[in-house]
């Protein structure tokens, strides 16, 4: 990651300067306009030193809306990425169309609103200042043109191959207008088209389905940070919310053990530490643990053992590198082991019964699809990766048992769902593509009775979507459910009693929703939880 180097800054009176177009916006339509942020000066890499939650919403709404690639939030190189509140967007000024992607947003974010407000949408999002293409602007300065910004001469240092914004704290903890409006109007986003905010899986739930009791068990983080459980039950519906509070951030990532008939469940804490609880269908929630030792960034997975009745755990960590622990139930958390990588966003990983191992399926920063193994005797394998097409959001990875291969399904930066498969003898194979106008992460079930993949996605437009993969002949066609407007991932369980899916999702007003799949018939009706809101 290429962050600001110490620089000379002197003002640019040039036809190059970048200027902000007037962006149509109703008067008086929206909460109050946030204040000039003042400028704080990093301190160290030691002090918060993960991604913070505004600067990760961002970063996902800029890159499925508008394209370009992740280059990094945290670093310990230098400014505001050392305290995880800057973002390097990856777009290079010497290419016409990216010049222009790049110009789009900041016409949008400097833009004078209808009420008068100067640099508006840069106001709400609490953002203290912007380099691009060898020129910056401080917003907390007394004159907030564009000025020269001097450098070293090279693309990264000098921001010509990738815009860097900082945030001030507050817009960077989510404090700040843009991020506490519920909901947002549509010119708030760069691409005008409202309020579908694919922020990966922030606004999402995790379901297990519980063998013993027929029904599926979702958890999810609610925006008051607390940790939410509710069950589905097909004959009666969703049950009562019970919360574990717990200061927890994005999707929590929860596993069923069939030892004890309980589900553990892991998820960030909002210090970026990784922290478990349980939850027993008969008491409630345990108590909370935390692993102090490494900080994480996104949403961790978390894999049954079967072999040692533990649990495997892959996060993110926050300098790009792919983290593995474990918890037994007995003694807490293991040890880290990192595995590199330069990967970003939630990991994919899933258990190969025939090696008794771990694959694991990410994407990289540079966004391309990367896959590396966990052997618990030996730790991680070599990383590969795919190189012929880039895409944005996690991966969904499922283990075909008739194949003993992994099929992986994720969103292309044109909005395509795309599918390739690893086999551990010969590694990735090739694209295939879908098409369906779809963001975010998809949701990938292995069908038992048909052998095939239902995959479910959220729709650019806010739709709830669904598609499935045959080995044998490719993607089938799309099918789309009516009724409901849903933000953030999906997330699908099978259900083995009705050979059918149930599927999960937030909506816009942020409360969890439930529809099902059947193959012969398509999409059943919506259902909505109480009053409880999901999204922290």
């Amino acid at each position: 990651m290429r962050t600001r180097p110490l620089a000379r800054l002197a003002t640019l009176a040039t036809a190059l300067a970048i200027t902000a177009m007037p962006a149509a916006a109703p008067a008086g339509a929206e909460p109050a306009i946030d204040g000039y942020q003042p400028y704080v000066a990093a301190r160290n890499c030691t002090d918060s030193a993960y991604a913070k939650p505004g600067v990760v919403e961002f970063k996902d709404v800029l890159i499925s809306r508008m394209g370009g690639s992740n280059g990094g939030i945290v670093a310990c190189s230098g400014y505001e990425h050392m305290e995880g509140r800057a973002l390097d967007w990856m777009n290079n000024a010497s290419v016409p169309a990216e010049a222009a992607r790049v110009q789009k947003v900041l016409d949008w974010m400097l833009a004078t609103d209808a009420d008068g407000n100067a640099h508006a949408m840069a106001r709400r999002l609490g953002i203290a200042y912007v380099i691009w293409n060898e020129r910056v602007i401080n917003l907390y300065d007394s004159d907030k043109s564009w000025k020269t910004y001097t450098c070293d001469g090279s693309a990264g240092g000098c921001h010509r191959n990738h815009v860097h914004f900082a945030f001030s704290w507050a817009g960077a903890n989510r404090q700040t207008s843009w991020f506490t409006a519920d909901p947002r109007p549509a010119y708030w986003y760069p691409d005008h088209t409202g309020p579908v905010v694919p922020a990966d899986h922030r606004t999402s739930a995790a379901t297990v389905y519980n063998p013993a009791t027929r029904t599926f068990d979702v958890f999810a983080t609610g925006t008051d940070g607390a940790l939410k459980h509710t069950w589905w039950d097909p004959a009666t519906g969703f049950g009562a919310w019970a919360s574990a509070g717990g200061g927890v951030t994005g999707r929590p990532s929860a596993v069923y053990n069939p030892v004890s008939g309980s589900f553990d469940v892991f998820a960030t804490g909002t210090d970026g530490f990784l922290r478990h609880t349980w939850w027993d269908p008969a008491t409630g929630f345990g108590a909370w643990a935390t692993e102090p030792n490494r900080k994480v960034t996104g949403t961790p997975t978390a894999v049954y053992n079967p072999v040692s009745h533990s649990f495997d755990v892959f996060a993110t960590g926050t300098d790009g590198s792919l983290n593995h622990t474990w918890w037994i139930p007995a003694t807490g958390f293991g040890s880290w082991a990192a595995a590199g990588g330069g990967v970003t966003g939630t990991p994919s990983a899933v258990y190969n019964p025939v090696s008794a191992t771990f694959d694991v399926f990410a994407t990289g920063t540079d966004g391309f699809l990367r896959h590396t193994w966990w052997t618990p005797a030996t730790g991680f394998g070599a990383w590969a990766t795919e190189p012929n097409r880039k895409v944005t959001g996690a991966p969904s990875a499922v283990y075909n048992p008739v194949s003993s291969t992994f099929d992986v399904f994720a969103i292309g930066t044109d909005g395509s769902l795309n599918h390739t498969w690893w086999t551990p003898a010969t590694g990735f194979g090739s694209w295939a593509a879908a098409g369906g106008g779809v963001t975010g992460a998809p949701s990938a079930v292995y069908n038992p009775v048909s052998a095939t993949f239902d995959v479910f996605a959220i729709g650019t437009d806010g739709s709830q979507k669904h598609t499935w993969w045959t080995p044998a002949t490719g993607f089938g066609s799309w099918a789309t459910a009516t009724g409901a407007s849903v933000i953030g991932a999906p997330v699908a369980a099978y259900n083995p009693d009705k050979q059918s899916f149930d599927v999960f999702a937030v909506n816009s007003d942020r409360r969890l929703n439930h529809t099902w799949w059947l193959p012969a018939t398509g999409f059943g009706s919506w259902a909505t939880a109480d009053t409880v809101r999901l999204g922290g």
